[in-house]
Formats: C-alpha cells, sequence, structure tokens
C-alpha cells in the first residue's frame, strides 16, 4: 500500500487481530463486515493501519499514522481499497510493490 509516496507491506496475521483489538477495542472481522453495508472511511484507515502496523514496528500511533495522510482520496483509491481487500480474503501479507 502507499501513503505518501512510501509503500507499506500489508499483513493479516494473528497479530493483526490483536493489534486491531487493542488500539480500537472491538474485533476486526466485526468492523469489515460492518463496511459492507456502511462506507466508514476511518474504519478503512483503522484497518488499514492495523495491516501495517502488523508488519511494521517503526509504524507511528494511530492518530500520527491519520495525520500523515495527506491526499485522502489517493489513499481512497480502487488500489488501495484492493490491496485491503486481497489481503483479507487471502490471509496473507501483501508485499509492497517493486519501483
Amino acid at each position: 500500500m502507499k501513503i505518501n509516496e512510501k509503500e507499506y507491506k500489508l499483513e493479516l496475521t494473528g497479530y493483526t487481530l490483536v493489534v486491531y483489538k487493542q488500539e480500537f477495542h472491538r474485533d476486526l472481522f466485526n468492523a469489515i463486515a460492518e463496511l459492507d453495508n456502511n462506507i466508514d472511511v476511518v474504519a478503512i484507515m483503522e484497518i488499514a493501519w492495523a495491516f501495517i502496523k502488523s508488519s511494521n514496528n517503526d509504524v507511528p500511533s494511530f492518530n500520527e499514522f491519520a495525520k500523515s495522510i495527506k491526499d485522502i482520496t489517493s489513499f481512497l483509491s480502487k488500489e488501495t481499497i484492493e490491496e485491503m481487500t486481497n489481503a483479507i480474503r487471502a490471509k496473507r501479507t501483501i508485499e509492497p510493490k517493486k519501483a
């Protein structure tokens, strides 16, 4: 996933579930299921952060991560959503694209 010209690896593991639950006090898969009925941009940012945080120890807090997103329309691009969806469906790691 690319945010502000920086590539991040997306990872969905058991640790991702723990990271999400500890930060947002709810279940990741329930949050994902809720997106089927209600588009919530902050929820999408939370999910992306958990995917990134679980594979990158140097990712800042969620609030700092959210502040760092300068172009929200780029963040919400079709490609970004597809990358997150692929990580959820495959339940695996999505490596950053090579330049």
